[in-house]
């Protein structure tokens, strides 16, 4: 039997297509709350008083917001609640400027939440929703009479034996009815009920749908009046991310600002720059929160994420699509929107300052717009391979390449294996004549190297170093940076610990196995780019050339110890050995390299020769024979691999004068040699020359004589005459009139200089003799 309560229905029935006005303004009445805003206005107003630059505004106004007051004793707020306007009352400080544009914020978020009270309470949808369910009952009843009257006309007044089994029931509006005998009565069917409750059921539902739409286009042109007014405040420093008002970086703004930007970046035209910069300045004022200056990865005053920070970042990328990331990474997207994006996903992807952990979530947690570069790569590539194959993954990579703070450990690494894979899937179609260029996996590979740690871990594991080593990149800037940064020893981090011991560890390993793949890393028959990979190689043997200069019979890293050992006069917690064979084959491998590459690699051994002469020799002390054996290897070394190669004639560059030069320039730097390592080669053969600058004759010929020691291969020699010269600067030998010969800057000159100072100084003789030991043991290593 069907009642009354049957034709009443819920909330929830009269929605459809995800419309439902009533949850849509309760979440907005949740995420708008205007008595705390109030409050918050009192306190911008006051600190609008004290702070004079917008910076500084949303701190003073967090601490004020505590304390009661409102502007100069009075409420910003009137009689009926509304906030009051201030343009007028505030005078012209930047910090007051700002308060402007907070009231403009407060002031459309009252007006949005007034029109969704409006909109849902009486004489609106409510009493509409009620009005619905009163009509269906009033209709049911309808056909409840005129079932009553066709019962009196067609059934009550005949014999038994006359009467019907069904009756015929007509309503006013023309329809028709069969009414059955259920039991001792009559009922109409179940369908006209449903029937009737589906009709005004719908009309419900079609006035809960335009509701919702009309609160939504409120709320819409709210956010986009918002979006307009952080933009405006974070151009003048305002801290939109630590805003106490707590409107500008909500959840909801993520989402929408996300929204705006898949529909800019899905235009046919180019994007707009100005809708872009908008809706990306939160990503950067949670940068800066988190990091102070991004670019400067050292943390900020906070050094976590806050949830709101987090909720914001996972409500962004979960509403971007795959394709609007990719084209954030276009060259037409300004530099500075890239950096905060590609910022906003290693932040997101770091659990050290509470941002997502893929390791302890899962991989399928991971927003899909990050997901579908980093973890489901194979299947997003499999249906773009052709021309156009890596256009997507390389806007992924250009936003990646621009981040400048670090991801998590898993990210990091799970960054570095995609690239790697990528690059290899990248192959084939590169093979069958179609060149897709892949620079996605070069700043996959540069956000990875970000992480120290997770670089080094990364390079001790064989099965990605070989990886890594034996590609032919398209472009390898982001494989060199990642070999930098896991074989390089960070800044402050002592090398007998397990972070320095880890990078020393991925150091050897880089520079044992390099020579395996020198077909690869030379790009020998085969397109490829792999300059910086071996610029990368050779700055991390220079990193460690006195660890690479000891003579050792086998590669190895070393036990752990508890008492440091000298290398080369320093103490040393950890390291590695290269066996001369080794060393030689990486040598080798430095020569066949690019000819920049070349010379700046045996640019700065010759400098590295002259630093740790100076230091061997320095003082009246008992020398350390260690060091000079060494120094005599590694000028061996270099004699063997350059012993196939002429001096070229013409240029009788004078490898002496550059020498005394090199010798002067190791005496003005301090701690020249304890600084090698940081530097790359490049900036090591040129650290000189930052003390050679001038415009006086003697300035032009100092700085031509060493241009052309760098544009020569001299072989071992370099190494024995810087030892000379150290002995001479440093009081241990006579030069008396010999040093006439090396005007000629000839080698035959060279040679006969080094001969008289032999004759003429006993000691020179046993530092050549201890010298040439090393020099010996290392020239004849069989390539």
């Amino acid at each position: 039997m069907v009642d009354a309560g049957y034709f009443r229905f819920t909330h929830e029935e009269a929605v459809r297509d995800g419309k439902n006005p009533w949850k849509l303004r309760t979440d907005f009445d949740a995420e708008i709350d205007l008595d705390d805003m109030v409050a918050t206005g009192n306190a911008f107003v006051r600190a609008a008083g004290e702070a004079q630059v917008a910076e500084d505004l949303a701190a003073r106004a967090s601490q004020l917001s505590e304390q009661p007051g409102g502007m100069g004793g009075q409420s910003i707020v009137d009689g009926e609640g509304r906030l009051i306007e201030t343009n007028n009352a505030l005078p012209r400080t930047e910090a007051e400027t700002a308060v402007d544009f907070i009231f403009r914020a407060m002031n459309a978020a009252h007006h949005a939440e007034e029109e969704a009270r409006r909109l849902i309470e009486r004489p609106e949808l409510d009493f509409r929703h009620e009005r619905n369910q009163d009509n269906a009952i009033s209709e049911w009843n309808e056909w409840l009479i005129a079932l009553g009257q066709a019962y009196d006309e067609q059934y009550a007044g005949l014999s038994p034996e006359l009467r019907p089994s069904s009756l015929i029931v007509h309503h006013d509006s023309g329809e028709t009815e069969y009414a059955q005998m259920s039991g001792n009565t009559f009922a109409l069917p179940d369908s006209r009920a449903a029937s009737i409750r589906a009709e005004h059921l719908k009309v419900a539902t079609e006035d809960a749908g335009s509701t919702f739409d009309t609160i939504n286009g409120e709320i819409i042109a709210y956010r986009r009046e918002l979006a307009h007014i952080g933009n405006e405040l974070g151009g003048q420093g305002y801290d939109l991310a630590g805003d106490p008002l707590g409107v500008f970086a909500t959840p909801q703004m993520a989402q929408f600002s996300a929204e705006q930007l898949n529909a800019e970046l899905a235009r046919d035209t180019p994007p707009d720059r100005h809708v872009i910069e908008m809706h990306t300045r939160n990503l950067a004022a949670i940068g800066r929160d988190i990091h102070g200056d991004p670019p400067d990865p050292s943390q900020g005053q906070r050094g976590r994420m806050s949830p709101g920070d987090r909720a914001y970042l996972e409500a962004f990328h979960n509403t971007l699509t795959a394709d609007s990331l990719a084209q954030l990474g276009r060259p037409d997207v300004p530099a500075g929107v890239q950096t905060s994006v590609g910022n906003s996903i290693t932040m997101l992807m770091n659990p050290a300052i509470g941002g997502m952990d893929p390791e302890t979530m899962g991989a399928e947690q991971v927003p899909a717009s990050i997901r579908s570069f980093v973890y489901d790569y194979e299947n997003s590539l499999a249906h773009r391979l052709g021309p156009l194959s890596s256009q997507e993954f390389n806007g992924f990579g250009t936003l990646m390449s621009r981040a400048t703070v670090a991801a998590g450990d898993e990210f990091s690494k799970a960054l570095a294996h995609a690239a790697v894979d990528i690059e290899k899937i990248n192959e084939e179609p590169r093979r069958a004549g179609v060149p897709p260029e892949n620079t996605a996996s070069s700043g996959m590979l540069e956000a990875a190297a970000l992480n120290t740690d997770a670089s080094a871990e990364l390079l001790v594991d064989p099965g990605f170093r070989g990886g890594l080593l034996s590609q032919g990149w398209d472009s390898s800037t982001g494989a060199a940076e990642l070999v930098r940064s896991g074989t390089m020893i960070p800044p402050g981090v002592p090398e007998g610990s397990p972070s320095g011991r880890m990078h020393l560890d991925a150091a050897y390993h880089v520079l044992a196995d390099a020579p395996m793949h020198k077909e690869a890393i030379l790009g020998t028959g085969m397109s490829a780019d792999n300059v910086e990979l071996q610029r990368a190689i050779g700055d991390t043997a220079f990193a460690h050339m006195d660890l690479l200069s000891r003579k050792a019979h086998e590669s190895d890293t070393w036990e752990p110890f508890d008492v440091s050992q000298p290398v080369n006069g320093t103490m040393r917690d950890y390291g590695f050995d290269l066996s001369l064979e080794e060393r030689t084959e990486l040598f080798g491998l430095m020569q066949k390299s690019d000819q920049g590459v070349r010379q700046d690699f045996f640019n700065g051994v010759h400098l590295w020769e002259a630093a740790t002469a100076r230091d061997a020799l320095a003082g009246e002390g008992i020398l350390d024979g260690g060091t000079l054996d060494n120094l005599g290897g590694i000028a061996g070394t270099v004699a063997n691999v350059q012993s196939s190669v002429e001096t070229p004639s013409g240029t009788a560059p004078s490898l002496a004068k550059a020498t005394e030069i090199a010798g002067q320039g190791v005496a003005l730097i301090p701690d020249l040699r304890a600084n090698l390592g940081g530097t790359g080669l490049a900036a090591a053969a040129n650290l000189l020359g930052d003390h050679l600058k001038g415009t006086g004759e003697q300035d032009l010929q100092n700085q031509q004589q060493m241009s052309d020691w760098r544009s020569e291969t001299w072989g071992g020699l370099p190494g024995k005459l810087a030892l000379v010269e150290a002995s001479v600067a440093n009081g241990r030998a006579d030069p008396g009139d010999y040093r006439t010969y090396l005007d000629y800057g000839d080698e035959t000159s060279i040679n006969q200089y080094l001969a008289r100072m032999t004759t003429a100084n006993p000691n020179v003789v046993g530092y050549l003799h201890t010298f040439d030991e090393g020099y010996d043991a290392a020239v004849k290593v069989p390539q």
